[in-house]
């Protein structure tokens, strides 16, 4: 085999190994933050162990550098154990996590050893990777060097080139393709099956070469202090690089979104600058006559171009608003969004990175001359040992002390003070060093911290949803934090609403004023929460809250005074900080003695106190943030759900705006796997609120509750005035979601294969929603009604303004509607009456063809606007005033109609079946929409009669008539009911005749 054949398979089989180097990191985040909680924690430890261990690795190489004469075949030994520890990491990780929360954690007593042991463990999972995969560059540079000695500076270079580069694509490869191809399980098992196979390649390729090169000879030990100071410079620039890592991500995640995909690309964008920066240096590194004073000028560079990355920060915002009003909101749209995303990350990180690219390859080709071989490993020892300090310094000092800025700045001060002093070092003599570097860096720095701020109206102004920036004069900063794990902003919005913002995403808008009756848009979601388990069951004790948000879910929970502990479990101190600033509307979760709140993440926090809950609420941040997937999953559920007393209660926030309906159902698969009992309400219209329990079945909220004078001052402050209005709020229950199983056929969101995570950033920016499933009880087919009775509205009389509850705001109309036809009232002055004058003045036109088709419209667009409103009485009055006199009477088809409206307000499902078939045998006078709902209200009559078989049969009809996507939800609930239960007899075993 030639030589420049063997280099270049050498160069693309480690390409090979930094693809899956990086797709270990990559899952290895994945899965520690399902062990530690929270991704930011995750990604930290995970940066420093896998530094850590590259660092003990690459020291380890440097050791045994002259002791091995096959450098190469140790080489193809590591990736083979690499790949074994790759295959077999997911099953020990399974068995090691359910041995800690279920056994040791319980067992534990104190908050410091839990958090020693959980770090501890989780070091011991990936630091013998670690450790190996960081012997693996000084083993191939090494091995191929010796190949090439004529060149090193050049070798080196090109490994780390196609190491990087090879790297960066592993991490899209496993977040865009692998984890949702195959769940994280088997994205770490191809990553293991590729290493033992680059491993074989390797021994084969070596076994047809021959005798390997001998090691080149060993430099006699001098007096130099270059060594020294070159070894220096690798940690600092290693701590610096890490430092801006880290920053970068926290800075872009206000830009991009911070969702696992966006990590994803800001960590490849980072890798991309290093590769490049060494494939730029690989045919100059040899030619440098000072290579000291060349990495001087490139730690120079570096550091200026990190205080570049604060000045551009404020224009990123900008960038991303223009980009999200050129693109459509489609597929191919997100498509661009994910390329301009990483595009924004190099915009960013590239000409720092480039820079530190080159660091490593000049740092290692000085010290060759000075300590040989070992040098490789010594140089990457260095660096990833300050790679670690590096991230440990920003999360637990730089980050919430310094902030944001200053702690680029800090990385920046690193790096050209390096350079200055490698200045010094290089030029000789010293009168010939310049006061010049020095005073444009100082004045650099100067003008940066002093002129640059970051802009906090841009940074909350979640851009990469909305496409839009905040007007800051619109907006007070009331508080800004950054946090170990998040950036948060409390604004003060005027008029009393006050929001708080985690890394630029609203969490929580509420109306902090008695004076002003408006709630905010968080507001019912946080009330309701805490009122509905309360009105389930008014004997509750204990109750845990699962987020601390602004606070209100807790405060309202201990209006009530049967409770006797409140623990709200948050993992961000700044998050805690910023509630306090929405007193005194939540005055009682900060000064209630039975008020307890606690910095941890939920399952650890659960598994660590043995309290059994009466009630466990569940409000984190949006699942499409990176991490926060992982509280909507079956592990999550069954873990939960083993802290609950017996008959206690689980309730879930769930969203249903930036999100799918798939979605929706792939987390309410999972909860209905570990649930035998669930209700869910609207909050709203984007908000559910889902009530699950094991043992009894769920019961109706109780009337007790407006007993309590301060719980029915913060109901009314969200339009509940009685338990009519609290069951106006179900829209559905396990039954209706059973049905939607049958139709979608979703899966489990899972930790291992975390559907939620991969598709709900999409599913945001494509603006998709499952509105459908809050607004199931308008549906003109009357699922609630007929399935529910009980839950049949008596119509309330009163909906406050700025209601964000679509059924209430309606009933509200149907209620004038009825006032009007009924008595000639008209109470709204801004609600038009016209359609409602025309049935009156038709009264006496039915003996005109035309008249009475324009009736019948009118007459059925009446029934969807009263139908699902209003109760039976007021509907058959309603049918009666605007039935026509004619002298001749009714036309068939307005007889028909009629019998139909009037059966749907008698609930009467056979009558219902009976007039809608009616209807369906007169084709041609039925237009398509109404012949679809007809064949809807037939099939739901027929499954409440329980004639299944031939509900199924009508089922079968409607869907070779119309597409699956053209249902309305409601049409999908009752076809979804038939094929349930066709499943079911199909599964019966057939009994002999």
């Amino acid at each position: 085999m030639s030589s420049t054949r063997l280099r270049n398979i050498l160069l693309v089989l480690f390409a090979i190994s930094g693809f899956t180097g990086l797709i270990y990191e990559s899952i290895w985040s994945h899965y520690l933050k399902l062990f530690l909680g929270h991704a930011a924690y995750s990604q930290a430890l995970v940066l420093a162990i896998f530094m850590g261990g590259m660092a003990l690795g690459a020291w380890l190489a440097s050791k045994g550098v002259y002791k091995w004469r096959n450098l190469l075949l140790i080489y193809a030994g590591v990736e083979l154990a690499i790949g074994i520890f790759g295959m077999i990491f997911h099953p020990a990780f399974i068995f090691i996590q359910d041995q800690t929360f279920l056994s040791i954690i319980p067992s534990l007593e104190s908050l410091l050893a839990i958090l020693l042991f959980k770090w501890g463990i989780a070091t011991l999972l990936i630091l013998p990777q670690s450790i190996l995969l960081g012997m693996t560059f000084p083993l191939m540079s090494n091995g191929l060097i010796r190949v090439f000695p004529q060149f090193p500076g050049a070798s080196i270079s090109m490994l780390y080139f196609t190491n990087s580069l090879g790297a960066a694509i592993g991490v899209l490869i496993s977040g865009f393709v692998l984890i949702s191809a195959v769940g994280l399980p088997g994205t770490i098992l191809t990553a293991g099956i590729i290493n033992i196979l680059l491993a074989l390649i390797v021994y084969a390729v070596l076994k047809q070469q021959g005798i390997p090169a001998p090691a080149l000879p060993q430099p006699i030990p001098g007096r130099s202090r270059l060594p020294l100071l070159i070894l220096c410079a690798a940690f600092i620039t290693g701590m610096a690089s890490f430092i801006y890592e880290i920053a970068w991500l926290r800075m872009l995640s206000m830009v991009l979104g911070g969702s696992t995909h966006s990590f994803e690309l800001m960590l490849s964008a980072f890798i991309f600058g290093l590769a490049f920066g060494g494939l730029w240096i690989r045919r100059r590194i040899d030619r440098y006559t000072n290579p000291v004073l060349a990495a001087a000028f490139v730690q120079i560079i570096m550091g200026i171009c990190a205080l570049y990355t604060v000045a551009l920060y404020n224009y990123t915002f900008d960038l991303m608003a223009f980009l999200m009003s050129a693109l459509q909101r489609t597929d191919q749209g997100y498509y661009l969004f994910t390329i301009a995303s990483h595009f924004i990350s190099l915009l960013v990180m590239l000409p720092t990175t480039f820079c530190a690219g080159m660091t490593l390859p000049l740092f290692t080709r000085i010290l060759l001359n000075n300590n040989g071989e070992k040098s490789i490993g010594q140089v990457y020892a260095s660096n990833t040992l300050g790679a670690i300090v590096g991230v440990a310094f920003t999360i637990a000092i730089a980050m919430p002390v310094f902030g944001l800025k200053m702690t680029m700045i800090t990385g920046a001060g690193l790096d050209v003070l390096l350079g200055l002093v490698l200045l010094v070092r290089s030029v000789h003599p010293l009168k010939k060093f310049s006061i010049i570097p020095v005073a444009v860096c100082l004045l650099l720095f100067a003008c940066v911290s002093y002129f640059v701020n970051f802009d906090y109206a841009r940074m909350s102004s979640t851009v990469y949803r909305t496409g839009r920036i905040y007007d800051k004069s619109n907006k007070k900063l009331l508080f800004h934090k950054d946090g170990k794990t998040a950036t948060v902003h409390v604004l003060d919005e005027s008029d009393g609403y006050v929001s708080i913002n985690t890394n630029g995403k609203p969490d929580a808008l509420i109306n902090t004023l008695d004076t002003n009756p408006i709630p905010g848009p968080d507001e019912a979601t946080g009330t309701l929460l805490a009122a509905i388990p309360v009105a389930i069951n008014p004997e509750i004790k204990a109750a845990a809250n699962i987020g601390m948000g602004s606070g209100l879910t807790t405060h309202v929970l201990l209006t009530w005074p049967n409770l006797e502990r409140v623990d709200t479990v948050e993992i961000e101190p700044a998050m805690v900080e910023g509630a306090a600033y929405f007193r005194p509307r939540v005055e009682r979760t900060f000064s209630d003695p039975r008020s307890h709140i606690h910095i941890e993440d939920a399952k650890t926090y659960f598994s660590n106190h043995k309290t059994k809950y009466d009630l466990i609420t569940s409000e984190p941040s949006n699942p499409w943030v990176s991490g926060v997937a992982s509280l909507f999953t079956d592990e999550f559920y069954s873990h939960i759900k083993h802290h609950l007393s017996k008959d206690g209660i689980f309730v879930q926030w769930l969203q249903v705006y930036e999100v799918n309906l798939e979605l929706v159902l792939c987390v309410l698969k999972a909860l209905d796997n570990n649930f035998e009992h669930y209700v869910i309400y609207a909050a709203n219209d984007a908000d559910l609120i889902i009530v699950a329990k094991n043992g009894s079945p769920i019961t109706m909220p109780q009337a007790v509750l407006f007993d309590n004078q301060d719980m029915k001052h913060e109901l009314s402050r969200v339009g509940i005035y009685n338990i009519q209005d609290f069951n106006d709020h179900i829209v559905a229950t396990r039954k209706i979601i059973k049905a939607l199983f049958a139709i979608y056929k979703p899966e489990t969101n899972s930790d291992y294969f975390p559907v939620l995570d991969l598709y709900s950033p999409e599913a945001r920016f494509k603006q998709e929603d499952a509105f459908g499933l809050a607004r199931m009880r308008i549906s003109p087919i009357p699922i609630i009604t007929l399935l529910a009775p009980e839950l049949s509205s008596t119509a309330p009389t009163h909906v406050d303004k700025g209601d964000l509850y679509t059924f209430t705001r309606k009933t509200t109309e149907a209620e004038h509607i009825y006032d009007y036809l009924m008595q000639g009232r008209k109470n709204d002055p801004d609600f038009s009456y016209s359609d409602y004058e025309f049935l009156l003045r038709l009264n006496n036109a039915c003996d005109e063809a035309s008249g009475a088709e324009f009736w019948i419209n009118k007459a059925i667009s009446l029934a969807y606007d009263t139908m699902p409103y209003l109760n039976q009485n007021e509907l058959n009055e309603i049918f009666n005033r605007i039935t026509p006199e004619c002298p001749q009477g009714l036309s068939e088809m307005q007889n028909m109609w009629l019998n139909l409206f009037k059966a749907m307000a008698q609930r009467n499902p056979q009558s219902i079946a009976d007039a809608s078939a009616a209807l369906l045998r007169k084709n041609d006078h039925i237009v398509e929409e109404n012949k679809r709902e007809l064949l809807g209200l037939l099939i739901l009559s027929l499954v409440k009669m329980g004639d299944y078989s031939e509900a199924a049969s009508i089922g079968n009809t409607l869907k070779t008539l119309f597409t699956m996507d053209s249902f309305p939800l409601g049409l999908k609930v009752v076809y979804g009911m038939t094929m349930e239960k066709q499943a079911e007899l199909a599964k019966k075993p057939k009994t002999a005749k």
